[in-house]
């Protein structure tokens, strides 16, 4: 890190470190790059170039999709955050543009990958009223677009832009009670996450956690560990509990009711319940619910100790329904 390296202001930071920005839909994860920061009026701006891969790229071999080489690529960014009056508004932009082949079995190079990026997060968060500092709100908003001028052998070129929204209430009392209502969506275009930020579990980091987590957790419990959101809903409810005497001891308690949007197209959730029912073909209207207790132990000032059990329900039409028990453990030290 380089503090007011121009005569004009502004630091410095190269390397890897942890990135999360606004409500973290886009950005939530440790990533290498380069940041510059500076504060510009009342406004916070910062400007990244993120070093990211693509292991999506693949080899084409009698007629099956395999991994190909990874595909490595620059994702530009800038932020800009603004304060006013109890209200935080926030705005991330990032760009990248990625070239890559994709091949058949034969060697003969038929396509090739032209992919433009565009994810644009914006929102705010603040207290609902000047009088009462306990009642919060959230506001999210999500656009991403791919431009693909990739043609296949049949000459086909598949662009994308989607939407992703969250909009929550929360309570707290900032001693014992925390408590959560949300709404997050996605429409079965949308590619909001970079860098497996998203829609991966970072629970063991000490960032804020995303809508994302209890889910993510109920994807692994499927075998699915590259959960993807999109084409689904979730209304989210959350208590947490804090012990008065003792603040070692904290309990949170969750539940998620999970739906798809469009019911004749899949997710990774409807997908990967139809595997393990071995369907591949069926009406893809799916509802899951996902229930998630968890006890932290504060062990010390760095160190906590964290116990959960999950319960999950995933139902769709002709097919029988899906249960799981997850019971897992968290020790989680920052030095």
């Amino acid at each position: 890190q380089i503090k007011d390296i121009f005569s004009f202001g502004g630091d410095f930071k190269f390397g890897r470190d942890w990135y999360q920005h606004g409500h973290g839909f886009v950005m939530h994860n440790y990533m290498d790059a380069v940041n510059y920061t500076k504060r510009c009026g009342d406004v916070d701006v910062a400007f990244n170039v993120f070093f990211d891969r693509d292991n999506s790229a693949y080899v084409e071999r009698n007629g099956n999709e395999v991994a190909g080489n990874s595909d490595y690529y620059n994702i530009w960014n800038i932020n800009a955050d603004y304060s006013t009056k109890g209200h935080d508004l926030y705005l991330g932009i990032y760009f990248n543009d990625k070239v890559g082949g994709v091949f058949s079995n034969d060697g003969a190079d038929w396509a090739k990958e032209n992919n433009q990026q565009l994810r644009v997060e914006f929102g705010s968060s603040g207290k609902l009223s000047n009088n009462n500092e306990k009642v919060k709100y959230d506001l999210g908003l999500v656009y991403s677009s791919t431009e693909n001028t990739t043609v296949d052998r049949n000459g086909n070129s598949d662009d994308e832009s989607g939407i992703l929204g969250h909009i929550a209430v929360k309570y707290d009392d900032q001693k014992q009670l925390k408590a959560k209502l949300a709404y997050t969506w996605a429409d079965d275009e949308v590619r909001a996450n970079i860098g497996d930020s998203v829609e991966n579990s970072n629970r063991y980091h000490d960032g804020d956690e995303t809508i994302f987590e209890d889910i993510y957790l109920a994807g692994m419990a499927l075998g699915n560990e590259n959960f993807r959101f999109y084409n689904l809903s979730d209304i989210k409810l959350e208590l947490g509990y804090t012990l008065k005497d003792n603040d070692k001891h904290s309990f949170r308690l969750a539940y998620d009711h999970i739906a798809n949007d469009d019911d004749q197209k899949g997710n990774t959730f409807a997908d990967k319940a139809a595997r393990v029912n071995a369907k591949a073909n069926y009406t893809k209207d799916l509802e899951a619910n996902i229930i998630t207790f968890e006890y932290t132990y504060k062990l010390a000032e760095n160190t906590r100790l964290r116990l959960g059990f999950q319960n999950s329900k995933i139902e769709a039409k002709n097919m029988p329904d899906i249960k799981t028990n997850l019971y897992y453990t968290e020790i989680y030290s920052r030095f």
